[in-house]
């Protein structure tokens, strides 16, 4: 493959990454942003994403780090559910099975405080 075409393969895929880091996932800039630079919020709106609209999912994490003041996960893991049902609730729009919602993400964290030592981006 000759200097050009690696040159023009290389701009290819740095216009492709461009793309998907310019998508939005929600209607909110704000929470855009979180789940961009927050693992953490990225792998809890993927937890989440079932049973509902996807850009209002995507927006848990804001709104949970906004309600909760954070979003780390060895605080996460620790809290009983009966604390993360009452933040739930307090949210603007909720998944259709919240309750369930609530133990997936607990268990998320706990699973990445067990298994990746509270690093969400060493999954």
């Amino acid at each position: 493959m000759g200097k050009l075409k690696v040159k023009n393969k290389i701009l290819e895929c740095y216009e492709n990454v461009l793309k998907i880091s310019q998508q939005a996932f929600t209607h909110s800039k704000e929470a855009d942003r979180i789940i961009k630079e927050e693992p953490t919020a990225f792998l809890f709106a993927v937890v989440l994403d079932q049973g509902a609209q996807a850009e209002r999912i995507w927006e848990i994490p804001y709104y949970l780090k906004r309600i909760l003041g954070h979003l780390d996960v060895r605080k996460i893991a620790s809290m009983e559910e009966e604390e993360l049902y009452n933040a739930f609730e307090k949210l603007p729009s909720k998944p259709r099975y919240w309750r369930t919602a609530v133990k997936r993400l607990k268990n998320a964290a706990v699973n990445i405080v067990n298994r990746y030592h509270g690093h969400t981006e060493n999954i």
